[in-house]
């Protein structure tokens, strides 16, 4: 004799939830990544290599205006603006930190995607960005541009 099993409806077991937990976490990242992409590839970047950040209706930079050396984020805007339109290469030459900002969140756009519509298994961004390792390397490449920018500035 064999016994037939009732379906019933079956509760998701843990992994299963903190996984579409995750899928679903990763859509209003993913559209914050690609809005920022669209922004920064609709802004126009300065000849001067800094100064894009104006068209975002920001003031002009007072460290600049007082010590006229650049500041730590000076060209920023105008490398990402460059990177986002696939200028690498001007990109980095006009501010390093402005262009791997951007290389990663652009990276991060397509991690996303991945996490919410195809299930890949993606970086528990928690435990990422409470450790101590991302923010000195996000501190070290943000002193490099600097240090660029200062070597370069006219």
């Amino acid at each position: 004799m064999t016994i037939r099993r009732q379906h019933c409806l079956r509760l998701p077991r843990k992994s299963e939830h903190r996984r579409l937990k995750r899928r679903i976490a990763a859509v209003p990242l993913a559209i914050a990544c690609l809005a920022a992409l669209i922004l920064l590839s609709t802004i126009e970047p300065a000849r001067a290599g800094y100064g894009s950040h104006l068209q975002l209706g920001l003031e002009p930079c007072g460290w600049t205006e007082s010590f006229n050396i650049p500041c730590p984020t000076c060209g920023v805007t105008t490398a990402a603006s460059l990177a986002a339109r696939g200028n690498l290469v001007s990109a980095f030459n006009t501010q390093p930190f402005g262009t791997f900002l951007t290389l990663g969140i652009a990276i991060l756009f397509w991690l996303q995607v991945g996490t919410a519509f195809l299930g890949w298994a993606g970086p528990d961004w928690s435990r990422i960005l409470l450790s101590r390792r991302p923010w000195l390397v996000l501190l070290s490449l943000l002193v490099i541009g600097w240090t660029w920018k200062l070597i370069t500035w006219t």
